[in-house]
């Protein structure tokens, strides 16, 4: 049976907690495994919305701050680590890997974009120059919508992963956008004049990448996701639908299961390749 850190929530909003239960949902999949612990008194790590007093208070009261990831500001003295906001979910999750891994505090050269490590007992507060954690990289997401106000909704909840956001009014200029970089995620509205969100879906999952690279995962949006709608998208080869007016839960649990997801097979693959 593979052991799963157990890791406990205070504080953050509604929207946040969504991001963070999509994770846990896939999350024991990966290695190393996590759950979401209910109680925070018993939980292998504690993530605390540092803008809730309420939450650093409880922490403190239960003299658990050295099992605390915190979050924005203000800081913590005694937390194990420091997060600079906006949630980026990938970040909390690889920040968390060598603590976990080592049983250790994370070495300075592993550490994520606005990290702080807790000073040792007696010792003056550490505070690292801002840096990336090696190996981490802004992934891109372009979303597709002649609506000024879709896209502007879209890159404000997206950012919330840490994503580098793109943003494009037509079925031709995606294609352009995807023919110049690689994404992670490309967002398309089913309607759009010229080509609509169907056909640039199609050829985007039929355009040839570079070697070991794959096509990005399209997601349609629409505000009709009937059956011949659902039946279009399957056939263009769209992976995922979110219907409008769109819901910030929704989008950011699909991103979130799918990420995750894919960042525990890329770390597992690997292991698991016949020889």
């Amino acid at each position: 049976m593979v052991y799963s850190t157990r890791i406990a929530l205070l504080g953050f909003g509604r929207i946040e907690h969504a991001a963070f239960e999509a994770f846990f949902r896939v999350a024991g999949r990966r290695c190393p495994a996590y759950a979401q612990e209910v109680d925070f008194r018993v939980a292998d790590f504690i993530i605390v919305d540092a803008a809730d007093e309420a939450a650093r208070a409880a922490v403190a009261a239960a003299g658990l701050v050295a099992r605390a990831v915190v979050l924005g500001q203000p800081a913590m003295e005694g937390a194990l680590l420091h997060l600079a906001r906006p949630l980026n979910l990938m970040q909390v999750v690889r920040s968390l890997d060598p603590v976990v891994a080592s049983g250790q505090e994370p070495a300075a050269d592993t550490l994520a974009e606005g990290q702080v490590v807790a000073a040792p007992e007696g010792g003056d507060a550490a505070v690292r120059p801002p840096r990336r954690r090696r190996g981490l990289h802004l992934d891109h997401i372009l979303v597709v919508d002649d609506s000024e106000i879709a896209l502007r909704f879209m890159a404000t909840h997206l950012q919330r992963f840490g994503f580098q956001i793109h943003l494009a009014k037509s079925g031709e200029e995606a294609l352009r956008r995807v023919a110049e970089r690689r994404f992670e995620f490309v967002f398309l509205d089913v309607r759009m004049e010229g080509l609509d969100g169907f056909q640039t879906c199609k050829a985007i999952k039929r355009a040839d990448y570079p070697a070991g690279g794959a096509a990005p995962t399209v997601v349609m949006l629409t505000c009709l996701a009937g059956a011949a709608d659902r039946l279009r998208g399957a056939m263009a080869g769209a992976d995922a639908y979110l219907t409008k007016p769109l819901r910030e839960v929704e989008l950011l649990k699909l991103v979130g299961e799918r990420e995750v997801a894919r960042h525990a097979y890329a770390d597992t693959a690997p292991a698991s390749t016949r020889r």
